[in-house]
């Protein structure tokens, strides 16, 4: 696999090493909390495709994971429609595949699915768990909004006020104009949403062949079924039995393998083999940047891990750089996307950054075939995954170009903190704090950088008020999990 960006978005290309593919799969990613739930699984899925003999492409949308823009931009519901229809332009333009297919799993599905009725000629479309109703699923975010937000008070902790006339989403928000599009989605009908949405106008194919994965066989899923029969494609409908244990807490994800094994068979590439193929990470092309107002961010790939640099446009002389680590199980963008956030305010004032996943973790290789996720957070952090620091300091983020010698400042929970000062990595700062524990730990951090610095150097200070400000989402929400889980089930049960 190797890093690819087109239109503003970044992206893994997964490909046969000898082959020419004849196949090639668009996997479009569900929103939000969810994305940072199956990152692992998708990824897992692409490699599965790529062993088979196909080529897939997985991607964040515009505003979303390391691509380019922000979720409060307008439009980004069409945005999210237009940047499918810009994958799998480029992805056949990259490898020149002529059979196409769509995989997209919850809202994702449903952007999927919008994207084939506008393109025309795609092979086959795979919608997972589709969100079938934007209404519904507007009522959907809410109520687990609600449940969040009531367990996170009854932790005492003191978070923002909503914002009016947006919805938010564990740490993630849709805003005005993408609710007023999402509420007008209804894949049950004639997929007519109007030209605000730019649907067609729902009576074209959107696919020779549906495959239709759900919790249960829905009446509502039945009806959609039927609906792409009646224009005149394949469609089957299968059990998703695994949903619980895929779309949770990304610590603890567990990949679907037998949802993943049903859609390989019926897209004719075989079944999982044991154990999953062997994966090579490749340099990513120089066109695989991409630039923002205050710089430019290019993955960077070393010693089987993988990361981020983000480089200011004019950086401040003699700046320290900021390495950001992985909190849990969330790949390199954190929680509420906080990582990918504070890396381009701190480009604003000059200062570079690396964000990268660590060894299982993310897009990083496994370098321990015994290693768990449990290994990787607590036991091996100050010995092996720290090992490729060195690549990084000589590579990625020279002395020259960062003060008289590599000043790192780590960004990292306070349970890691302690691994980290065992590995005896140069840290020259260090501000450490919980993101969502925003009224006691983030102080701590401001009043840390402020001992760690000499008078007249603000920037710890300025990257931990960064902290405060972008802390949205709570680590501490998994005591809330139960009535989450349960409250998601009731509301899937009413057709979302």
């Amino acid at each position: 696999m190797r890093p690819v960006a087109f239109n503003g978005c970044s992206g893994w290309l997964h490909g046969p090493a000898a082959l020419q593919p004849e196949m090639g799969v668009v996997l479009c990613n569900p929103f939000g909390y969810e994305a940072l739930s199956v990152y692992r699984g998708w990824r897992e899925l692409a490699d599965l495709l790529a062993a088979r003999g196909a080529v897939a492409l997985r991607f964040d949308y515009p505003g979303t994971g390391d691509s380019g823009g922000n979720e409060e931009d307008p439009l980004r519901w069409r945005a999210w429609i237009d940047s499918i229809k810009a994958a799998v332009e480029f992805l056949r333009a990259e490898t020149g595949v002529e059979r196409v297919t769509l995989c997209g799993l919850r809202v994702g599905a449903t952007l999927a699915a919008l994207a084939a009725q506008e393109l025309g000629g795609v092979d086959n479309l795979v919608l997972l768990m589709p969100v079938i109703s934007g209404k519904a699923y507007i009522r959907e975010l809410e109520l687990q909004q609600h449940t969040w937000l009531a367990a996170q008070t009854a932790l005492g902790l003191h978070l923002d006020e909503e914002l009016p006339h947006t919805v938010g989403a564990h740490g993630f928000r849709l805003y005005p104009d993408t609710l007023e599009l999402l509420a007008k989605v209804d894949l049950e009908r004639a997929a007519e949403c109007g030209a605000p949405c730019g649907s067609a106008a729902g009576t074209g194919l959107a696919a020779r062949r549906v495959l239709l994965q759900d919790l249960a066989g829905s009446p509502r899923l039945k009806r959609l079924a039927a609906r792409y029969e009646a224009l005149g494609a394949q469609a089957d409908v299968q059990f998703f039995g695994e949903y619980s244990k895929f779309l949770t807490d990304p610590s603890y994800s567990e990949p679907p393998r037998r949802a993943f094994d049903s859609v390989l068979q019926w897209l004719g590439a075989g079944t999982a083999p044991a154990p999953l193929p062997k994966v090579e990470v490749l340099d990513a092309a120089a066109s695989a940047s991409i630039a923002f107002a205050h710089g430019r961010e290019t993955p960077v790939v070393f010693g089987g891990y993988v990361g981020v640099l983000c480089e200011p446009q004019r950086a401040l002389d003699a700046a320290p750089a900021v390495l950001f680590v992985n909190t849990g199980g969330v790949h390199r963008i954190g929680d509420s996307r906080f990582t990918v956030l504070m890396a381009r305010r701190l480009a604003a004032q000059g200062i570079a950054s690396l964000r990268m996943d660590l060894s299982g973790l993310g897009d990083s290789l496994r370098r321990d075939a015994t290693l768990t996720l449990r290994r990787t957070l607590f036991d091996l952090l100050d010995r092996r995954c720290l090992r490729g620091r060195r690549l990084v300091d000589s590579r990625w983020l020279p002395k020259g170009r960062h003060g008289r010698r590599l000043q790192w400042c780590l960004c990292e929970p306070a349970y890691r903190a302690r691994a980290f000062r065992r590995g005896r990595l140069r840290v020259h700062q260090s501000a450490v704090f919980q993101v969502g524990r925003r009224s006691r730990a983030a102080g701590c951090a401001v009043r840390r950088a402020e001992r760690g610095v000499s008078a007249g150097d603000a920037q710890s200070a300025q990257m931990a008020a960064l902290a405060e400000r972008s802390g949205q989402y709570s680590r501490d929400h998994r005591r809330a999990r139960a009535q989450m889980v349960g409250a998601r089930r009731r509301t899937r049960g009413c057709g979302a």
